[in-house]
């Protein structure tokens, strides 16, 4: 019986390194897919891949497709794309989930007064923040120009408001401690799909995006 406990032991240890090397052997062949894209943070490809290989979509997709494009460049987080195939899988799957889209409230400001390079920057430096904020809830991703998206599994009632508001409090802190003459601030339209078998995509994004737009108009009536 110890020969054979040992030999299950030994047998399960080959069966994970090889499934380890060929997964760093994707990450390996995707950075090369990748060499000629000029990111603004290099590593953060790699980070991005690693989170998001822990999700079936996008495990079967580094096995089977051509992902060179699943990250957005400057930002670090999944592209559009990539982030509306795996929210359209959740939906086909019947996988409830929460649907948040955000807006930077002041980026037309920010870009105008300051620059696009520092417009950049501050995409670029809140997307980071954001994606390893909500690394272990959900996934975010770009969804355009200043808009991010995320989706999140939450299990309990309230929890995507109290997310949104965790972010909320670490933009904040970031604000106090950055020393710059301008603030980064977001409106959120928030989402809860219980049952996805009764809506379609479009209208789930639809709904988040009128309730963001929603909230951003509010926001700025509260600042006149």
């Amino acid at each position: 019986c110890k020969h054979i406990a040992l030999f299950i032991i030994f047998s399960l240890l080959v069966l994970f390194f090889e499934k380890f090397n060929a997964l760093r052997k994707t990450y390996n062949k995707q950075l090369k897919i990748c060499a000629g894209i000029e990111f603004a943070e290099p590593h953060l490809y790699v980070d991005r891949l690693e989170q998001l290989s822990k999700y079936p979509y996008f495990a079967e997709g580094f096995r089977s497709r051509d992902v060179s494009n699943v990250v957005d460049s400057l930002t670090g987080l999944v592209s559009r794309q990539y982030m509306v195939g795996f929210i359209q899988n959740l939906v086909e799957n019947r996988i409830p989930f929460t649907l948040a889209l955000l807006d930077l409230d002041n980026f037309k400001f920010i870009n105008d007064t300051y620059g696009h390079k520092i417009g950049d920057g501050v995409l670029a430096g809140l997307s980071n923040d954001l994606g390893n904020y909500l690394d272990g809830y959900g996934i975010a991703g770009r969804y355009g120009g200043d808009e991010f998206v995320f989706v999140a599994r939450v299990e309990r009632p309230n929890e995507g408001q109290e997310i949104i508001a965790k972010i909320r409090e670490e933009l904040q802190r970031i604000n106090e401690q950055s020393g710059q003459p301008y603030d980064a601030e977001i409106s959120c339209g928030l989402y809860e799909v219980k049952d996805s078998s009764k809506i379609a995509l479009a209208k789930a994004l639809e709904i988040s995006d009128e309730r963001m737009y929603e909230e951003k108009r509010q926001r700025k009536m509260q600042r006149q």
